[in-house]
């Protein structure tokens, strides 16, 4: 394993990850939470594999909310677990920072790439794992939260009004 600040990464985490599907635009793994309650493993909740064309449509109009299920963020929020494309990630981030987010950025960042990707990849092996501590920083009391939750709507809003070629991307944001 090797420490990324409080967490660990499997030594061979990207190389396994290359090795299942180099050619995807997006991969995804599992992780591992650890926190004073004990550990827990939380993976995407789709079946692994490569998702395009239609099958990645279907994943994305049920990756926030699944009102069949009552389930949400279906593809687990997080950046950390993920291997993205270098361009459409900077093209990405590039048309985020006009938005002054400081909650929920990896969503935020997650749903806009997840609409520019033609291709993504579950994989349900566990390679990263996160130490939860109150102590941390993003844990700590936020007295504006609200004012925060709001930007990551107005991100999110702004982005699947322009994009939601039915996909009933307002209706999951508004759910979530």
């Amino acid at each position: 394993m090797h420490q990324i600040g409080n967490d660990y990464v499997e030594k061979n985490m990207y190389s396994e990850m290359f090795n299942v599907c180099a050619e995807t635009d997006l991969i995804s793994c599992g992780l591992k939470r650890e926190g004073k309650n004990g550990t827990q493993l939380v993976t995407d909740d789709f079946e692994q594999g490569r998702y395009e064309g239609e099958n990645l449509r279907k994943l994305i109009s049920n990756a926030i909310y699944d009102f069949a299920t009552d389930k949400q963020q279906r593809l687990t929020p997080w950046l950390v677990n993920k291997i993205f494309r270098t361009d459409v990630m900077k093209e990405v981030a590039k048309e985020c920072r006009h938005y002054r987010i400081a909650y929920a950025e990896d969503s935020v960042m997650l749903y806009w790439y997840l609409l520019k990707c033609k291709s993504l990849y579950i994989c349900k092996d566990v390679y990263y794992t996160y130490r939860y501590r109150e102590e941390s920083a993003i844990h700590s009391r936020k007295d504006d939260i609200l004012i925060d939750i709001n930007q990551v709507y107005i991100a999110l809003k702004d982005r699947f009004e322009i994009e939601d070629k039915n996909l009933h991307l307002i209706e999951q944001l508004q759910k979530w």
